[in-house]
């Protein structure tokens, strides 16, 4: 599956652009951290606008309205009991609210635990202690994201995906910056539940980030060629 992020910074314009998602993603992440302005009533109104399954998505590293940390959790907690099919949370997240996040969930929904690092890619050592950490609080989907400066960082994120897939969970891992872009396809041939493509190019969401018409178009091709 494809994942496309809404990235506005206005209401207009993220209902503009899940209009256009509608058309071409398996699957759409509402960034609600690019909004201006944010509540439940406009998380709502944005979520009832999505005609594919729904990821809500509110970083820490804010990039829109200013809120306070207890009220972007509360968010992220609202669009469980609102029956968002995918809701994101940082590892770093407190296990209470976690814990708390994965038990009021319905069987349909699905919390995915996330882990970014837009600098480098940690050691193997330390991946697989993230790993384990996920494992441990139990979420559905575990969330790998790194920023390669070579081809080796690649292959070390991709590796996790047949590790996370062996304990019966389901893997979202690749690598940012230009020397990931490739791994952002080759994830989904390893076995990843999604990737993330923008709607077109100055939509992304992350450096190296692909347009979905060219992650298509890659998966599409039987040589695997860029």
């Amino acid at each position: 599956m494809i994942a496309v992020p809404i990235t506005a910074e206005s209401i207009t314009g993220a209902l503009e652009q899940i209009q256009e998602a509608n058309k071409v993603a398996d699957v759409i992440e509402l960034r609600l951290d690019y909004l201006e302005k944010i509540n439940e009533s406009i998380m709502q109104e944005l979520m009832q606008k999505a005609e594919k399954p729904v990821i809500v998505t509110f970083r820490k590293l804010n990039h829109g309205a200013l809120i306070k940390d207890s009220e972007r959790l509360s968010l992220l907690k609202k669009a469980i009991k609102s029956k968002a099919q995918m809701v994101d949370f940082e590892v770093e997240t407190s296990q209470e609210i976690i814990q708390e996040a994965i038990l009021s969930k319905q069987a349909s929904q699905q919390v995915i635990l996330s882990f970014h690092d837009f600098e480098k890619t940690p050691p193997l050592e330390e991946l697989t202690k993230i790993v384990k950490k996920m494992k441990l609080l139990n979420a559905d989907v575990f969330k790998i994201v790194t920023f390669a400066t070579n081809n080796e960082d690649s292959e070390r994120v991709l590796s996790l995906i047949p590790r996370i897939n062996a304990i019966h969970k389901k893997a979202i891992a690749f690598c940012m910056g230009e020397k990931g872009m490739q791994s952002r396809v080759e994830c989904m041939k390893k076995g990843a539940f999604l990737t993330f493509a923008s709607l077109k190019k100055g939509k992304e969401s992350a450096p190296g980030q692909l347009t979905i018409k060219q992650v298509r178009d890659f998966l599409s091709d039987k040589n695997g060629k860029f």
